[in-house]
């Protein structure tokens, strides 16, 4: 078989030339014949791996490498006359729905041409273009996480804390603190949220704890979850709407911009860009101030009161009595 093999496939070659090609093949399936299967010796003889035995010894270049036999198959073109048997109609037939251009399918909610079930349902309710979206926590599951060592009270719980604590599975838009369970929480806490409801504020405080609303946009709010994302991590906004200022601004709330105070920016346990020891930032360019509402006036008056201390207070209201009250030359004078 071998023999007719190599006379097929090269007829050109003398007869010594076809001897010595078949003791070489002979040769190589001798070799490996008694580890091998049977298989692989016949399929080395077989027809259709005529062409590897012409192979076996030429050397591997680039202009040699081709796909394995059925890995590439011949694309089907159609529409190329009627002789390839997918001429004329391309296949799709006559007219009808699978006929046209597309996928055949008609659109998501399509009923044939009547009014469809989207439309004739009328609408209700809206949607809040400024509501967010906050993740909400419980007073006696926090108590409960405290217990458990999974947060540490001793320091400002923060979002990050939260999360990485997996108290929350996501932030969102912010964190809100209700007062669900206020009976179960015992010990005080610092800790900084985006809202916090009237009885979860009174109910940490009772126990010596503090409540503080602070501001994230979208980007410090993934900043302070995952500081370890950013290269150089982006500084704090402030709110922009009059709604969030006079929010924050809020004593009730127990706003940061009423308390006097800065949001813990980057979290206490946070972990920088490639383990570094700080944050990059940069310091420039400036700030743009805070647009001054009635609300955030107030709270800066109020807070510029508590500051001036009460001699210095009794000492201005001495001096504008005596301002008041004119002296001996000038009533002389008068």
């Amino acid at each position: 078989m071998l023999s007719s093999l190599v006379s097929a496939r090269l007829p050109a070659l003398t007869s010594a030339s076809r001897g010595g090609v078949l003791k070489s093949l002979l040769a190589s399936s001798s070799s490996f014949s008694s580890s091998a299967p049977r298989s692989m010796i016949l399929a080395v003889t077989t027809p259709r791996r005529a062409a590897f035995a012409s192979l076996v010894a030429a050397p591997v270049t680039l202009g040699g490498l081709s796909d394995n036999m059925g890995a590439v198959k011949t694309r089907r073109r159609i529409g190329r006359g009627n002789g390839s048997g997918r001429g004329g109609t391309s296949g799709k037939g006559h007219k009808g729905q699978r006929a046209r251009a597309g996928t055949g399918k008609p659109r998501v909610g399509f009923e044939g041409g009547q009014t469809t079930l989207m439309k004739r349902i009328p609408k209700r309710g809206f949607t809040n273009n400024h509501g967010k979206d906050l993740v909400t926590v419980n007073l006696d599951k926090l108590q409960r996480w405290i217990d458990v060592g999974r947060i540490d009270a001793s320091q400002v719980i923060t979002m990050k804390e939260l999360y990485d604590a997996r108290l929350v599975h996501s932030v969102k838009d912010g964190v809100k603190l209700l007062g669900d369970g206020a009976a179960y929480l015992r010990t005080p806490v610092k800790i900084e949220v985006t809202q916090a409801s009237t009885s979860a504020i009174k109910a940490v405080e009772a126990v010596g704890g503090t409540v503080t609303a602070v501001y994230f946009n979208p980007l410090g709010l993934r900043a302070l979850v995952k500081p370890s994302k950013f290269r150089v991590l982006p500084r704090r906004a402030e709110p922009t709407s009059t709604r969030e200022i006079d929010y924050y601004a809020s004593p009730a709330n127990r706003g940061y911009l009423a308390l006097g105070t800065t949001p813990t920016f980057p979290a206490p346990t946070a972990t920088f860009w490639r383990q570094m020891g700080k944050p990059i930032q940069y310091a420039s360019p400036a700030m743009a101030p805070i647009k001054p509402t009635l609300a955030l006036i107030a709270a800066r008056e109020k807070l510029a009161a508590k500051a001036v201390p009460k001699a210095a207070v009794d000492e201005a209201l001495v001096v504008a009595e005596a301002e008041a009250v004119p002296s001996d030359t000038e009533q002389q004078q008068q």
